[in-house]
């Protein structure tokens, strides 16, 4: 009988959430994303190549 990789994924994430209740290390709180810029914050003028030369 092959083994389900998902069902052994679940069993260890299943382990792993009982041993940081039982220890009080829960993963913090993932932080939300950052807005998207605004279109004023967007860099608009052309920048010059690695080279010296300009792009346009």
């Amino acid at each position: 009988m092959p083994i389900d990789p998902f069902a052994v994924l679940n069993a260890l994430l299943r382990a792993e959430a009982a041993r940081s209740a039982e220890h009080g290390t829960e993963a913090p709180a993932p932080t939300p994303a950052a807005p998207p810029a605004a279109p004023d914050d967007l860099i608009t003028e052309p920048r010059p190549h690695r080279d010296g030369h300009d792009r346009s």
